[in-house]
Order: C-alpha cells, then structure tokens, then sequence
C-alpha cells in the first residue's frame, strides 16, 4: 500500500482546477518513509508570500509515525528553500523501532511575522499507553523545529508537557490561534 496526500487548487472564477497550479491544480505531498507508506496532512495554511504550508504525519514503520511538513509554492511545487527539498519530517519522541512512537503534527499556522507554528501530539512507548504529550512547535523559514514549550524527563530527553488526549488538541490549538 501506498497513500500520498493530496492538494488540490481552484482557480476562484470558474471553481475548476486550477493549471497554474503544478500544471493541472493537483499535487501529491509524499515522504514515503516505511511500513505502509501511509502520509496524511492533517492541518493546512497559507503564508503571506502565498506559500502553502501543510503539516501531518508519515508512517515510517509498522507502528511509527514522524510530523511531517511539506512547503508549497503558488506554481504547486516543493519550495527548496523549505528543508531543500520542500518537505522536513520531526520526532519528538525517540523512533523505537516497531514500538508505537506517534509523532504528529496538528495544527499550523504562520504568524504575521512569518514564523511557523505547530501543534503536536507525541505518543512516547516507555511511557504508559494512554499518555499522550503535546508540543507547541516553531519552525523556522528553512525548516528546522525548536521547541517552545518542553519539560525534562528523568533520562534527560525531551519530553513535553503531559496533558490529557481529550484536551492536547483543543486547548493546544486554542492557545495556538490566540497568538
């Protein structure tokens, strides 16, 4: 199996797809990065130069997931200036092998001054099953994540706030669009 995203961009006046975008208004966001191959975007926005910017998830093992953000110029390709080929993927959590590490990216936005702004949920296997961590998440204009929010695990890794999985998204995502 193999599923790729997908983005798809109509042209406002006749509600067609719109072939100034990747040359029919249809582009695929892959990463490709194991087990079933399975890359879901599960959050999109816009930047003030146009730029899509969409942000989710790719499996890269039976049961592992890593945060995914793709770029996208208003032509409907990758942009390089974003992770040099468009695409930048995050763990929060160490990739343990087929263990259920979940690494997923939320939410995003692009403040006024350009900055990108995630919401993840982080699923960590040495801790209990129902534990699921949130992060906010700055990325910067080539890609790369820093932490805005994070505590220390006793081992000395990054381990961010817990909260409960019924309020991570909501309230997260509430905080997040207040900025």
């Amino acid at each position: 199996a193999d599923y790729d995203a997908a983005i798809a961009v109509l042209d406002t006046a006749t509600l067609h797809l719109d072939p100034t975008f990747s040359g029919d208004g249809k582009l695929a966001v892959f990463f490709d990065l194991g087990g079933d191959n399975y890359d879901d975007m599960l959050a999109v926005t816009f930047d003030a130069a146009g730029r899509i910017v969409v942000a989710g998830r790719s499996q890269a093992g039976s049961s592992t997931w890593l945060g995914t953000m793709a770029r996208i110029l208003p032509n409907g390709t990758l942009d390089p200036a974003f992770s040099a080929d468009g695409r930048a993927t995050y763990a929060f959590t160490p990739v343990v092998g087929s263990s259920s590490t979940q690494n997923e990216l939320r939410d995003v936005l692009v403040d006024p001054i350009g900055v990108i702004w995630a919401v993840a949920n982080v699923r960590d296997p040495r801790l209990p099953a129902a534990t699921v961590d949130a992060a906010l998440v700055r990325v910067s204009a080539v890609g790369s994540a820093a932490a805005f929010a994070r505590s220390g695990s006793d081992d000395g890794s990054a381990i961010w706030p817990r909260v409960s999985t019924a309020f991570a998204p909501q309230g997260l995502k509430g905080a997040l669009r207040a900025l």
